[in-house]
Parts: structure tokens; C-alpha cells; sequence
């Protein structure tokens, strides 16, 4: 396959891919230092903010990017970019607990986080049971639209309630942070939603990328969607935990990563309406139901260390909690890579 390429085509190709990690990780960089501030000045609780104001944002290249893939005719690339996105999201507990010095990140985290977690839990394993019944050919369509999209979008509608109204009840608990940005409201709006339009135009182009990607290569295109493409479009996620370690924001990273979660599998419901070769699940490797087990158990975990607020660290560094979870994560990889080529 590499043959039919010239050298530096392939090389201009990698530098695209390159190029554009760098312009999403940098917009999600101060998405989290305008988000922050936001919080702060409007009084709203960071897990509110985290994960609807922030995950909103910081998940649109999975939407772009998703949007992009089945009209491009890759239903496996979109499925493993949204499911790959939650699994890599979650790995990112490890970086943020093998980062965080002073103690265990957990003993920092607030037990709200439970709460987005747990629904999180729930509508992976609604899209699941979904899969499953597919593959049975136990389903029912409207038009090129499946019903199980329709209750995926109720249940994210009721997920986005449960936590606004529990943002409304929760009070914002003072951190030890750097000075927020010395700025008006009104700028700082102004200067997150340019974040935001940079990290989207960034997001446009790595369906395109992935499907050269998927030729040069001669990947699978499960493997590219989940792994490759879920890694770029979860930069901003990445960028994120970074300067929350960097500001003291810790509510704001957990809330983040688990919020993305919730708003990546609502993505899948959205991209079903831009595939009109019928359900986009009906389209899917039954291989997906790998990696969405892996994500709920991964995110068990967080929800267990959150609760239960692990003191031993292996070799100074992480707990046994964190360090699982990377493993299945790498797991999830290792079975995927492993799977049928395109």
C-alpha cells in the first residue's frame, strides 16, 4: 500500500496531522484558563461548567469530525472516533494523577462528579444494548434514522438537565489558583468562543486526514477512528487536564472529561442524521461494544477512586486505580489494532 505514495506526500500528510494536534491542543489550552474564569465571575459551579460549558466545546471536533466521517462514508470511523474519544478522555485520569504532586488528584476532586459519571455510565450502556440489538436485527427505523438515536438524544436532554439543576444547588468551592485573566465579562466570552471557532476549524480536517491515513497506511478503520482520529479530536480534553494541573482547577478537569463523555455518544445520534444510507449503527463492526465496555468499566473506576479516595501510590506516583485504567485503555487498543484491515 505504502508504494502507490510518494515519500513526500506521505510526509506532507503526517505534518498535517501534526500541525493540526497543535492548533487544537493550544485552542483547548485557553478554552480551560476562559472557562475558568467564566465560572468564577458568573458564580456557576465548575461542574456545571466543566461538563456542559467546557465538554461542549472541547468535544465539537468529535462532532466535526464525526459529521465529516459518514459523510465521507466511514460509519466505522465515526463510531470509533466517538467511543475512542470517551476511552482516551478517561485515560487522561492517569495523566492527571500522575501529574498532580501534592497528593492524590482524588483527594482534590469534588464527589459531584459521581453524578455525570453515572450517567455517563448509563447512555454508553444504552448505545451498547443498541449495537447488540442490531445485530440481532432487533431494531426500528424512521426513514434513514434508527428510534435508538431518538432515545439517545432524550436521554442526554435528561442528563443536561440533571446536571444543570444540580449545578444551580452546588456552591462553588474555593481552589488555590492563579489569577483568573484581570478582564470584563464580556471579553472574556469574547475571547472563549474564539477558542472555540479555532478549535472547530481545526476539527474539519481530520476526517479528511483519517481517510488518507486509512489508505497510505492500510489500517483498519476501526483502529484509525478509535485510536488515531479519537486521540486528535480528544487534544482539547488533553490540553485541558494540562492547565487545570498548571491552575489548580481539578473540578473543572474531572467534570470536563466526563461531561465530553456524555455530549461524545449524543455526537453519534447527531452523525446518524447525516448518514442517509440508513441507521448509522446498522454501518458498525460489532467490534464498537469492545471499546464502549471498556469505557464503562474505566469510568467505574474513576467513580470508584472518587468515592473510596485512594492514598497509596505506586512508586510515588500513581494509584493502583489509575494506573487500570491506562491498562485497559491500552488494552482497548491492542484488540482493536488487532482487528480486520478496511
Amino acid at each position: 500500500m505504502l508504494e502507490m505514495w510518494p515519500p513526500s506526500s506521505i510526509w506532507l500528510l503526517w505534518f498535517s496531522f501534526g500541525l493540526t494536534s497543535v492548533v487544537i491542543a493550544v485552542g483547548g489550552y485557553f478554552l480551560l484558563i476562559y472557562a475558568d474564569a467564566i465560572a468564577d465571575r458568573i458564580q456557576l459551579g465548575r461542574t456545571w461548567v466543566g461538563a456542559v460549558l467546557l465538554a461542549t466545546v472541547t468535544s465539537l471536533p468529535e462532532l466535526i469530525a464525526a459529521i465529516g466521517a459518514v459523510m465521507a462514508d466511514g460509519p466505522d470511523m465515526a463510531a470509533g472516533n466517538v467511543l475512542g474519544s470517551c476511552a482516551f478522555n478517561l485515560s487522561l485520569v492517569f495523566l492527571l494523577d500522575a501529574l498532580y504532586r501534592e497528593r492524590s488528584v482524588y483527594s482534590r476532586a469534588s464527589h459531584s462528579h459521581v453524578l455525570s459519571g453515572s450517567l455517563s455510565i448509563i447512555l454508553v450502556g444504552v448505545l451498547i444494548l443498541c449495537l447488540a440489538l442490531r445485530v440481532q436485527d432487533l431494531d426500528f427505523n424512521l426513514g434513514h434514522v434508527g428510534v435508538d438515536t431518538l432515545f439517545i438524544f432524550v436521554f442526554y436532554g435528561f442528563a443536561m438537565r440533571t446536571l444543570h439543576r444540580f449545578g444551580i444547588q452546588e456552591t462553588t468551592i474555593p481552589e488555590e489558583q492563579e489569577a483568573k485573566p484581570g478582564l470584563s465579562t464580556e471579553a472574556l466570552i469574547t475571547r472563549y468562543l474564539i477558542a472555540s471557532v479555532i478549535v472547530v476549524l481545526a476539527g474539519w480536517s481530520l476526517p479528511i486526514i483519517g481517510r488518507e491515513i486509512v489508505h497510505i497506511m492500510g489500517w483498519n478503520e476501526a483502529f484509525v477512528g478509535t485510536v488515531l482520529i479519537a486521540f486528535t479530536t480528544s487534544l482539547p480534553e488533553m490540553a485541558v487536564t494540562l492547565a487545570a494541573i498548571r491552575v489548580g482547577a481539578v473540578d473543572l478537569a474531572f467534570a470536563n472529561v466526563l461531561g465530553s463523555n456524555l455530549f461524545n455518544i449524543a455526537i453519534l445520534g447527531i452523525s446518524d442524521l447525516f448518514y442517509f444510507k440508513g441507521p448509522l449503527l446498522d454501518a458498525v463492526q460489532p467490534i464498537h461494544q469492545v471499546t464502549g465496555l471498556i469505557t464503562i468499566m474505566m469510568t467505574g473506576l474513576v467513580l470508584v477512586a472518587l468515592v473510596h479516595n485512594p492514598k497509596r501510590r505506586w512508586f510515588n506516583t500513581v494509584s493502583g486505580l489509575s494506573l487500570t485504567i491506562l491498562l485497559l485503555y491500552i488494552l482497548n487498543t491492542l484488540v482493536l489494532f488487532r482487528g480486520e484491515g478496511p
